[in-house]
Formats: structure tokens, C-alpha cells, sequence
């Protein structure tokens, strides 16, 4: 125990400080979050290749709902080019 009670107010003004901290964090994430949308939203609508001034006001569910349907429509891509690349090496094979 240090004297004077110097533990409890250490303790005290370390519980201030993660009190005090939690907002700056909560900020911090928003932000990068935020950031992180905005940059999204540049990568889909070039993806798409859609009008940037027609789609300056998109909300942020509305960013995540054509990113979540653009990525959907490039696995489909993908597995119909996988299955047709599977489908020409048989019947290379075959020759």
C-alpha cells in the first residue's frame, strides 16, 4: 500500500483515462470505417462502370448491397469459366 492512499487514486485516474478514451476510439473507428466506405464506393462504381454523379448521395447500406451483389456476380463469372475451362481440357484430352 503506498502511503497517504496514492493506490486509489492511481486506480482512479486510470479508470478516468479508459473512460475518458472510450469516445476518442469510438471516433477513431467510425472514421476508419467511413474511410473505408468512401473507398468502396469509388471501387464499385468504377467496377460497375456507373455515372459517380448520379450515385453521389448513396447510403452506406446501399454501398454494401451492390458490393455484396457485384462480388456475387463475379464468383458466378468465375465458376462458369472454371466449368467451361474443365469441359475444353476433356475434350482436349479425348483428341
Amino acid at each position: 500500500m503506498l502511503i497517504g492512499g496514492r493506490r486509489s487514486d492511481l486506480f482512479i485516474s486510470a479508470l478516468f483515462l479508459s473512460k475518458s478514451s472510450k469516445p476518442i476510439m469510438e471516433k477513431r473507428r467510425r472514421a476508419r470505417i467511413n474511410q473505408s466506405l468512401v473507398q468502396l464506393k469509388a471501387l464499385i462504381l468504377h467496377a460497375l462502370h456507373a455515372d459517380v454523379s448520379r450515385h453521389s448521395k448513396l447510403e452506406k447500406a446501399e454501398i454494401l448491397e451492390m458490393t455484396v451483389k457485384h462480388l456475387r456476380s463475379v464468383q458466378r463469372a468465375q465458376a462458369a469459366g472454371e466449368s467451361r475451362t474443365k469441359t475444353h481440357n476433356r475434350k482436349q484430352i479425348r483428341k
